[in-house]
């Protein structure tokens, strides 16, 4: 159990703890009343932090943020269920051919882009007009305070080769700008593998207690906090390249530790 700096990026631990046998733990901040906090709860932190892991038993919570000052010293109850994005809801090759397609459609001076779901990352290859990019989009759960992200991203092994002489190219045309358009695409490409993925695991939490509970994914979604505990790279067969990317998913409840006085 830790306890973070919200407004950081991927949070700045403050206090840890581990909870005994029954499942409890107690966290005392010594913090400033007004600077924002979130508890993160879970088992499997080494494996969600390195994204691609094999099967592990674990679960992961995030909760919204708040400052000490607003907390009591009453305990407060959480539960956490996990389930695995099957396959067939993960993102696939055609997700990604048919977003690689708008692409080209929206860009003028894109000729040709071509990409592939490899075993770790999403590999990615375009040109026009004699230039040649190509790169690796590197996903992992996001550990943040910021609730609204499942999946944080990183651009490795980026190449740009540009035609002609480099005095003439920096006449014509920016090397800066195509690397800002181009990172801006894999940006806007990781949103949207994100925005399948968390789509796929409400709807299959929302299955999964539909026995008990009635509340559609979009009511989980506003009660509840999501969080990946580590991603699948699968292929179908051995023998096949295009893989499928698939998470591992916690929803942890209450979103919010603060009680509401009503």
């Amino acid at each position: 159990m830790q306890c973070a700096r919200e407004d950081l990026p991927d949070g700045r631990v403050l206090i840890e703890t581990v909870t005994d046998r029954t499942g409890n733990f107690q966290l005392d901040v010594l913090t400033p009343s007004d600077e924002p906090l979130f508890l993160m709860i879970g088992a499997g932190r080494d494996a969600a932090a390195s994204g691609v892991e094999q099967h592990q038993a674990g679960c992961w919570y995030r909760s919204a943020s708040f400052v000490a000052d607003a907390m009591d010293d009453q305990p407060r109850e959480i539960d956490v269920t996990r389930t695995i994005i099957p396959t067939t809801s993960g993102f696939n090759g055609a997700d990604l051919s048919t977003l690689l397609a708008r692409t080209k459609a929206k860009e003028a001076d894109l000729e040709w882009i071509r990409g592939t779901i490899a075993a770790a990352s999403v590999a990615l290859e375009c040109g026009g007009k004699g230039a040649r990019a190509s790169g690796k989009l590197v996903l992992k759960p996001d550990m943040s305070g910021d609730l609204s992200k499942v999946l944080a991203h990183s651009i490795e092994h980026f190449r740009l080769d540009l035609p002609g002489p480099s005095w003439l190219v920096g006449l014509v045309v920016s090397r800066d700008k195509i690397e800002a358009s181009i990172n801006g695409g894999l940006r806007e490409l990781a949103a949207q593998i994100e925005a399948k993925l968390k789509l796929s695991a409400l709807h299959a939490f929302a299955e999964h207690l539909g026995s008990v509970d009635r509340r559609p994914a979009t009511t989980l979604a506003q009660e509840a906090t999501l969080s990946f505990l580590v991603l699948h790279f699968s292929a179908p067969g051995p023998s096949d390249t295009d893989h499928t990317i698939t998470a591992e998913a916690c929803l942890g409840y209450p979103k919010n530790l603060v009680r509401h006085v009503t």
